[in-house]
């Protein structure tokens, strides 16, 4: 298996002024991000390293620079797909958890859901990327082995209590197989084992 494959092209920049708060270069308060494409999921990427002037309550990233993150990366993913650019109509968004400003990057994503004349529907999600890695790396170092759900929680968050009703642990499965799977509903790499955990295949 190798994951690298995954071929990713940075998406040319339309604002020729350069002060778009989020991704123009000229402006000295904005994030200055850049954005790619993976033309076989249809997804626009970005990473960025929240800073802490944009703190809310105690160490978490403001809401408002979330929310303003996915709406960024969605007029990004209307540009790709049509070339012209595009304003957001509407917004759902579920804080599932906080996101912490502790020197870790966040992986934005959004991917195009359907399309149907003017309108594009398009599904978003930015996460740690320390939790993906740590996930990925603790698959790899038990490939072809069988690891229970307590066992992985344990050594991705040793510190947080993570009750047995909790969906954490899965949503985060759900966000490797979105990335690394060519089918996601029919997993061939990261295989849920009833009743038990999850494993990663070490067949090619």
């Amino acid at each position: 298996m190798d994951f690298n494959k995954k071929m990713k092209k940075e998406i040319k920049n339309p604002f020729s002024d350069g002060n778009c708060f989020f991704c123009g270069i000229n402006n000295k308060f904005g994030l200055k991000l850049k954005f790619y494409w993976d033309e076989e999921k249809k997804e626009a990427s970005a990473e960025y390293l929240p800073a802490k002037h944009f703190t809310g309550q105690g160490n978490i990233l403001h809401g408002a620079i979330q929310m303003g993150l996915l709406d960024e990366i969605m007029g990004w993913t209307s540009y790709t797909c049509t070339e012209k650019m595009a304003v957001t109509s509407g917004i759902n968004i579920k804080f599932l958890k906080p996101t912490y400003i502790n020197r870790e990057k966040i992986s934005i994503t959004c991917q195009v859901i359907s399309k149907k004349g003017p309108k594009i529907k398009m599904q978003h999600d930015f996460v740690s990327t320390k939790n993906k890695k740590d996930h990925l790396s603790l698959l790899f170092k038990y490939a072809g082995k069988v690891l229970d759900r307590d066992t992985i929680k344990m050594e991705i968050w040793p510190s947080q209590k993570l009750y047995k009703w909790s969906r954490t642990l899965d949503v985060h499965i759900q966000r490797l197989r979105a990335k690394l799977e060519k089918n996601p509903e029919q997993p061939q790499y990261i295989l849920t084992i009833p009743g038990v955990g999850y494993k990663l295949s070490n067949s090619d």
